[in-house]
Protein backbone atom coordinates (compact mmCIF):
# COMPACT_ATOMS: atom_id res chain seq x y z
CA UNK A 1 0.00 0.00 0.00
CA UNK A 2 2.84 2.32 0.95
CA UNK A 3 4.29 2.66 -2.82
CA UNK A 4 0.43 2.35 -4.17
CA UNK A 5 -0.38 5.33 -2.19
CA UNK A 6 -1.07 8.05 -4.36
CA UNK A 7 -2.50 5.59 -7.16
CA UNK A 8 -5.02 3.35 -5.00
CA UNK A 9 -8.66 4.28 -4.67
CA UNK A 10 -9.66 3.57 -0.91
CA UNK A 11 -11.89 4.54 2.35
CA UNK A 12 -10.66 5.96 5.62
CA UNK A 13 -11.66 4.14 7.59
CA UNK A 14 -13.13 5.55 11.50
CA UNK A 15 -14.44 4.08 14.42
CA UNK A 16 -17.85 5.03 15.58
CA UNK A 17 -18.51 2.96 18.50
CA UNK A 18 -19.84 4.46 21.37
CA UNK A 19 -17.33 2.82 23.57
CA UNK A 20 -14.25 4.42 21.34
CA UNK A 21 -16.17 8.00 22.26
CA UNK A 22 -16.25 7.04 25.87
CA UNK A 23 -12.62 5.96 25.75
CA UNK A 24 -12.09 9.40 24.80
CA UNK A 25 -14.16 11.35 27.46
CA UNK A 26 -12.93 9.46 30.05
CA UNK A 27 -9.50 9.70 29.11
CA UNK A 28 -8.46 6.37 29.79
CA UNK A 29 -6.28 5.40 33.09
CA UNK A 30 -5.91 9.14 33.76
CA UNK A 31 -8.56 10.09 35.28
CA UNK A 32 -8.87 7.71 37.86
CA UNK A 33 -7.86 8.29 41.68
CA UNK A 34 -4.27 8.05 42.07
CA UNK A 35 -4.72 4.89 45.07
CA UNK A 36 -6.33 2.83 42.01
CA UNK A 37 -5.59 3.92 38.66
CA UNK A 38 -4.26 0.74 37.17
CA UNK A 39 -7.44 -1.35 36.25
CA UNK A 40 -10.68 0.83 35.52
CA UNK A 41 -13.96 -1.36 35.01
CA UNK A 42 -17.18 0.73 33.56
CA UNK A 43 -20.39 -0.57 31.54
CA UNK A 44 -21.44 1.42 28.71
CA UNK A 45 -25.07 1.36 26.94
CA UNK A 46 -25.41 -0.22 23.38
CA UNK A 47 -28.66 -0.05 22.74
CA UNK A 48 -32.24 1.05 24.00
CA UNK A 49 -32.13 -1.28 27.34
CA UNK A 50 -28.47 -3.35 26.73
CA UNK A 51 -25.55 -2.45 28.17
CA UNK A 52 -21.77 -4.16 27.54
CA UNK A 53 -18.81 -3.98 30.11
CA UNK A 54 -15.25 -2.76 29.04
CA UNK A 55 -12.41 -3.29 31.17
CA UNK A 56 -9.00 -0.64 30.78
CA UNK A 57 -5.72 -1.87 32.45
CA UNK A 58 -2.05 -1.98 33.06
CA UNK A 59 0.79 -4.37 34.35
CA UNK A 60 3.62 -1.84 33.81
CA UNK A 61 5.37 -1.26 36.66
CA UNK A 62 6.91 1.86 36.27
CA UNK A 63 4.30 4.14 34.50
CA UNK A 64 2.60 7.27 35.89
CA UNK A 65 -1.23 7.66 35.01
CA UNK A 66 -0.77 10.58 33.24
CA UNK A 67 0.78 8.71 30.65
CA UNK A 68 -1.51 6.53 30.22
CA UNK A 69 -4.79 9.10 28.60
CA UNK A 70 -6.37 8.30 25.41
CA UNK A 71 -6.85 11.10 23.84
CA UNK A 72 -8.87 11.70 20.11
CA UNK A 73 -5.00 12.21 18.28
CA UNK A 74 -4.79 8.10 20.00
CA UNK A 75 -8.17 6.93 18.15
CA UNK A 76 -7.30 8.86 15.03
CA UNK A 77 -3.63 7.14 15.08
CA UNK A 78 -5.26 3.87 15.52
CA UNK A 79 -8.21 4.70 12.55
CA UNK A 80 -5.20 4.91 10.28
CA UNK A 81 -3.23 2.01 11.30
CA UNK A 82 -6.80 -0.01 10.72
CA UNK A 83 -6.84 1.39 7.10
CA UNK A 84 -3.55 0.27 6.46
CA UNK A 85 -4.11 -3.30 8.05
CA UNK A 86 -7.52 -3.07 5.69
CA UNK A 87 -6.41 -2.37 2.65
CA UNK A 88 -2.93 -3.62 2.56
CA UNK A 89 -1.26 -7.00 1.62
CA UNK A 90 0.99 -7.06 5.01
CA UNK A 91 0.71 -5.66 8.53
CA UNK A 92 4.05 -3.41 8.58
CA UNK A 93 3.27 0.02 8.03
CA UNK A 94 5.03 2.91 8.70
CA UNK A 95 4.53 6.35 10.78
CA UNK A 96 4.51 8.34 7.43
CA UNK A 97 1.95 6.84 6.35
CA UNK A 98 0.10 6.81 9.01
CA UNK A 99 0.70 10.65 8.95
CA UNK A 100 -0.78 10.64 5.21
CA UNK A 101 -3.98 9.13 6.21
CA UNK A 102 -4.45 10.96 8.92
CA UNK A 103 -3.81 14.18 6.86
CA UNK A 104 -4.85 13.64 3.52
CA UNK A 105 -1.28 14.77 2.60
CA UNK A 106 -0.48 11.85 0.35
CA UNK A 107 1.99 13.05 -1.06
CA UNK A 108 3.94 15.50 1.97
CA UNK A 109 6.83 14.46 4.23
CA UNK A 110 5.90 15.13 7.85
CA UNK A 111 7.96 16.62 10.40
CA UNK A 112 10.58 14.89 13.49
CA UNK A 113 7.77 16.94 15.64
CA UNK A 114 4.98 14.80 14.01
CA UNK A 115 6.67 11.63 13.73
CA UNK A 116 7.95 11.13 17.30
CA UNK A 117 3.99 12.40 18.60
CA UNK A 118 2.28 9.63 16.29
CA UNK A 119 5.48 7.12 17.66
CA UNK A 120 4.37 8.28 21.49
CA UNK A 121 1.08 7.65 21.02
CA UNK A 122 1.93 3.80 19.83
CA UNK A 123 4.31 3.26 22.71
CA UNK A 124 1.30 4.64 25.08
CA UNK A 125 -1.13 2.11 23.72
CA UNK A 126 1.11 -0.53 23.89
CA UNK A 127 1.14 -0.41 27.47
CA UNK A 128 -2.79 -0.10 27.62
CA UNK A 129 -4.78 -3.45 27.92
CA UNK A 130 -8.32 -3.77 27.47
CA UNK A 131 -11.06 -6.01 27.84
CA UNK A 132 -14.41 -6.00 25.66
CA UNK A 133 -17.31 -8.28 27.28
CA UNK A 134 -20.61 -8.01 24.90
CA UNK A 135 -21.92 -10.96 26.28
CA UNK A 136 -25.91 -10.02 27.07
CA UNK A 137 -25.62 -8.42 23.33
CA UNK A 138 -24.56 -10.72 21.53
CA UNK A 139 -27.69 -11.60 20.01
CA UNK A 140 -27.44 -8.38 17.53
CA UNK A 141 -24.12 -8.54 16.43
CA UNK A 142 -22.98 -8.57 13.05
CA UNK A 143 -20.78 -11.53 14.42
CA UNK A 144 -20.99 -14.06 17.01
CA UNK A 145 -18.15 -16.14 16.28
CA UNK A 146 -17.01 -14.57 19.88
CA UNK A 147 -18.45 -11.85 22.85
CA UNK A 148 -15.40 -11.11 24.20
CA UNK A 149 -12.66 -8.64 22.69
CA UNK A 150 -9.28 -8.52 24.75
CA UNK A 151 -5.59 -7.85 24.32
CA UNK A 152 -3.14 -4.92 23.83
CA UNK A 153 -4.70 -1.77 22.42
CA UNK A 154 -2.05 -2.10 20.10
CA UNK A 155 0.31 -4.95 19.92
CA UNK A 156 2.76 -4.12 17.63
CA UNK A 157 6.65 -4.96 16.94
CA UNK A 158 9.63 -2.59 15.24
CA UNK A 159 10.57 -3.46 12.33
CA UNK A 160 13.33 -0.55 11.78
CA UNK A 161 13.36 2.89 13.31
CA UNK A 162 10.13 4.27 11.05
CA UNK A 163 8.45 0.77 10.38
CA UNK A 164 6.06 -1.44 12.50
CA UNK A 165 4.15 -4.55 12.13
CA UNK A 166 1.14 -5.18 13.64
CA UNK A 167 0.99 -8.47 15.45
CA UNK A 168 -2.85 -9.20 15.71
CA UNK A 169 -6.01 -7.09 15.22
CA UNK A 170 -6.78 -4.53 17.57
CA UNK A 171 -9.68 -5.80 20.09
CA UNK A 172 -11.43 -2.30 19.82
CA UNK A 173 -11.52 -2.46 15.98
CA UNK A 174 -12.61 -6.54 16.13
CA UNK A 175 -15.79 -5.20 18.38
CA UNK A 176 -16.46 -2.43 15.96
CA UNK A 177 -16.57 -4.56 13.22
CA UNK A 178 -19.05 -7.36 15.22
CA UNK A 179 -21.29 -4.12 16.05
CA UNK A 180 -20.69 -2.69 12.52
CA UNK A 181 -20.12 1.13 13.69
CA UNK A 182 -17.43 1.63 11.09
CA UNK A 183 -17.66 4.47 9.33
CA UNK A 184 -15.82 4.66 5.39
CA UNK A 185 -14.78 8.18 3.80
CA UNK A 186 -13.34 7.61 0.19
CA UNK A 187 -9.85 8.82 -0.08
CA UNK A 188 -11.01 11.85 -2.41
CA UNK A 189 -12.76 13.22 -0.19
CA UNK A 190 -10.02 13.49 2.21
CA UNK A 191 -7.42 15.06 0.03
CA UNK A 192 -10.03 17.70 -0.54
CA UNK A 193 -9.83 18.42 3.12
CA UNK A 194 -5.88 17.80 2.91
CA UNK A 195 -5.49 21.02 0.19
CA UNK A 196 -7.26 23.29 2.62
CA UNK A 197 -5.75 21.96 5.53
CA UNK A 198 -1.96 23.26 6.97
CA UNK A 199 -1.27 22.79 10.42
CA UNK A 200 -1.99 19.56 12.81
CA UNK A 201 -3.05 18.29 15.50
CA UNK A 202 -6.54 20.26 15.85
CA UNK A 203 -7.08 20.10 11.85
CA UNK A 204 -6.76 16.44 12.27
CA UNK A 205 -9.07 16.14 14.48
CA UNK A 206 -11.78 18.05 13.48
CA UNK A 207 -11.51 16.68 10.60
CA UNK A 208 -11.87 13.46 11.82
CA UNK A 209 -15.17 14.46 14.05
CA UNK A 210 -16.26 16.34 11.23
CA UNK A 211 -16.37 13.33 8.65
CA UNK A 212 -17.97 11.09 11.38
CA UNK A 213 -20.64 14.12 11.87
CA UNK A 214 -21.72 14.35 8.64
CA UNK A 215 -21.74 10.90 7.63
CA UNK A 216 -24.17 10.26 10.72
CA UNK A 217 -26.23 12.84 9.47
CA UNK A 218 -26.74 11.42 5.83
CA UNK A 219 -27.56 8.13 6.99
CA UNK A 220 -31.48 8.11 7.23
CA UNK A 221 -31.26 5.40 9.32
CA UNK A 222 -30.27 7.57 12.21
CA UNK A 223 -33.86 10.35 11.78
CA UNK A 224 -31.71 12.95 12.67
CA UNK A 225 -33.84 16.13 13.07
CA UNK A 226 -31.05 18.62 13.77
CA UNK A 227 -27.92 19.30 11.32
CA UNK A 228 -26.33 21.95 14.04
CA UNK A 229 -22.98 21.32 15.31
CA UNK A 230 -22.64 23.50 18.65
CA UNK A 231 -18.56 24.26 19.70
CA UNK A 232 -19.61 24.43 23.20
CA UNK A 233 -22.21 22.12 25.27
CA UNK A 234 -25.43 22.99 24.57
CA UNK A 235 -28.46 23.25 27.35
CA UNK A 236 -29.54 19.21 28.10
CA UNK A 237 -26.67 18.00 25.94
CA UNK A 238 -23.31 16.13 26.48
CA UNK A 239 -21.52 16.47 23.60
CA UNK A 240 -20.03 19.74 21.72
CA UNK A 241 -17.23 19.76 19.01
CA UNK A 242 -14.42 20.59 21.42
CA UNK A 243 -14.82 17.93 24.15
CA UNK A 244 -14.74 15.93 20.87
CA UNK A 245 -11.51 17.19 19.98
CA UNK A 246 -10.10 16.57 23.43
CA UNK A 247 -10.04 20.59 24.34
CA UNK A 248 -10.42 20.80 28.37
CA UNK A 249 -13.40 22.58 29.52
CA UNK A 250 -11.82 25.93 30.19
CA UNK A 251 -11.61 26.61 26.62
CA UNK A 252 -15.31 25.72 26.10
CA UNK A 253 -16.33 29.93 27.11
CA UNK A 254 -13.12 30.83 25.74
CA UNK A 255 -13.34 33.31 23.14
CA UNK A 256 -10.25 32.74 20.87
CA UNK A 257 -10.46 29.13 21.43
CA UNK A 258 -13.93 29.03 19.68
CA UNK A 259 -13.07 31.36 16.82
CA UNK A 260 -9.70 29.54 16.11
CA UNK A 261 -11.87 26.27 16.04
CA UNK A 262 -14.46 28.59 14.06
CA UNK A 263 -12.24 29.59 11.36
CA UNK A 264 -10.79 25.81 10.69
CA UNK A 265 -14.06 24.16 10.95
CA UNK A 266 -15.22 27.00 8.03
CA UNK A 267 -11.74 25.78 6.13
CA UNK A 268 -13.23 22.43 5.96
CA UNK A 269 -16.32 22.52 5.33
CA UNK A 270 -15.19 24.92 2.86
CA UNK A 271 -13.28 22.17 1.30
CA UNK A 272 -16.29 19.99 1.31
CA UNK A 273 -19.13 21.96 -0.98
CA UNK A 274 -20.57 19.54 -3.44
CA UNK A 275 -19.47 21.37 -7.15
CA UNK A 276 -21.61 22.59 -9.40
CA UNK A 277 -22.36 18.97 -11.25
CA UNK A 278 -21.24 17.12 -7.96
CA UNK A 279 -24.47 14.59 -7.25
CA UNK A 280 -25.62 14.18 -3.68
CA UNK A 281 -24.28 10.93 -2.49
CA UNK A 282 -24.86 9.67 1.58
CA UNK A 283 -21.95 7.29 0.83
CA UNK A 284 -19.54 10.72 0.70
CA UNK A 285 -18.89 13.30 2.90
CA UNK A 286 -19.86 16.24 0.63
CA UNK A 287 -22.43 18.83 1.43
CA UNK A 288 -24.50 21.25 -0.31
CA UNK A 289 -23.27 24.42 1.99
CA UNK A 290 -23.09 25.66 5.87
CA UNK A 291 -24.33 28.27 8.15
CA UNK A 292 -22.96 29.87 11.32
CA UNK A 293 -25.01 29.75 14.11
CA UNK A 294 -24.77 32.78 16.44
CA UNK A 295 -26.37 34.01 19.51
CA UNK A 296 -26.05 37.70 19.79
CA UNK A 297 -22.83 38.33 18.77
CA UNK A 298 -21.18 35.17 19.57
CA UNK A 299 -20.70 32.07 17.12
CA UNK A 300 -21.58 29.19 18.72
CA UNK A 301 -21.67 26.76 16.03
CA UNK A 302 -22.29 25.08 12.10
CA UNK A 303 -25.36 24.01 10.52
CA UNK A 304 -24.58 21.70 7.95
CA UNK A 305 -26.73 22.07 4.47
CA UNK A 306 -26.74 18.69 3.51
CA UNK A 307 -28.71 18.53 0.29
CA UNK A 308 -29.76 22.24 -2.00
CA UNK A 309 -33.01 23.07 -0.73
CA UNK A 310 -35.71 22.51 -2.73
CA UNK A 311 -37.81 24.93 -4.59
CA UNK A 312 -41.32 24.86 -3.94
CA UNK A 313 -43.27 25.42 -7.23
CA UNK A 314 -45.80 28.40 -7.71
CA UNK A 315 -49.23 27.58 -7.46
CA UNK A 316 -51.24 28.74 -10.07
Amino acid sequence: MSKETNKTKFDYLINNTRLSRILIREKGLCALPEDNWKEFVFDFKVSQRKFSSALLYTDCPDISREDLDITPFDIAVTDAIYTIWNYANSPTFTIGLIHKIMTGYLSKSLTQKKRTQIKNSIEKLEKINIIIDCTDYVQEMRSTNSNIFEGQFISVEKTNKVSYKLLEPMPLYRYMEAMGHMLKVPIDNIERIGSATQSYDERVLLRRELCRTILILKNEKNNYKSTQIYYSPRSGKKGCLLLDIGLPESDFRNRETIKRIHEKTKAILESLKREKGEKYSSEDILIHGFDELELGEKTIGVEIILQEPKTKKRQK
